[in-house]
């Protein structure tokens, strides 16, 4: 009866024990979720190209600064957003005689690399509809329009908390003042420039 109950043990002992507990353990950790949750805030703003007094390209004409609040579902290095944004024309454009305020309702898709370092960058594009109320000149005028944008940045990684930075290329709306026919407004396909800097947290 000694003999059986070596062998018990040393079976009990054995590699392929270990090897059914590793196993075990591997399919434990296979369980844990791999979409990771996100809610974050972001601040900026945007101007759209033009020629200036000087003859050079510029990015300042209709300036908006805004704040936004966003929602991101990871799935590995991929992402995808939901956002929305409230945007206001600053001083100068408002002194000219051009105030807009402008809702941005978005979505995105983009990649985030070196999630595990420091520093992680990133890639976007998306698109969506801005409800957007101007008055130009004394006239006014309320219009939804399309968004769409690619953009590059990064981010600061601290455990959940993620600080970021971003520029975009946006093609916008761009309102016109039509000196034929005051009382209505036009509006113009343009590019406008962004930058955005964001604070995220991610529900681990």
């Amino acid at each position: 009866m000694k003999w059986i109950t070596l062998l018990t043990l040393l079976f009990a002992a054995s590699p392929a024990s270990s090897q059914e507990l590793n196993l075990h353990e591997k399919s434990e950790t296979s369980l844990e979720p791999a979409v990771e949750l996100g809610l974050g805030a972001r601040i900026g703003g945007y101007g759209f190209r033009h020629v200036n007094e000087e003859g050079n390209l510029d990015w300042d004409n209709c300036r908006m600064n805004g704040t936004g609040a966003f929602l991101t579902v990871e799935y590995k290095n991929f992402y995808s957003e939901a956002a929305l944004d409230l945007y206001h024309a600053v001083a100068e454009p408002v002194k000219s005689g051009i105030d807009r305020i402008s809702l941005h309702s978005t979505l995105a898709v983009g990649a985030r690399f070196r999630k595990d370092k420091l520093i992680s960058p990133l890639v976007t594009l998306g698109g969506g509809a801005e409800f957007s109320d101007v008055e130009v000149y004394g006239t006014q005028a309320f219009v939804i329009a399309p968004v769409a944008f690619v953009g590059a940045g990064g981010e600061l990684n601290f455990s959940g908390l993620k600080l970021g930075m971003m520029i975009r290329s946006n093609a916008m709306q761009l309102p016109v003042y039509n000196s034929t026919r005051p009382d209505e407004i036009e509006w113009e396909t343009e590019i406008s420039g962004q930058a955005l800097f964001t604070a995220r947290y991610v529900f681990q």
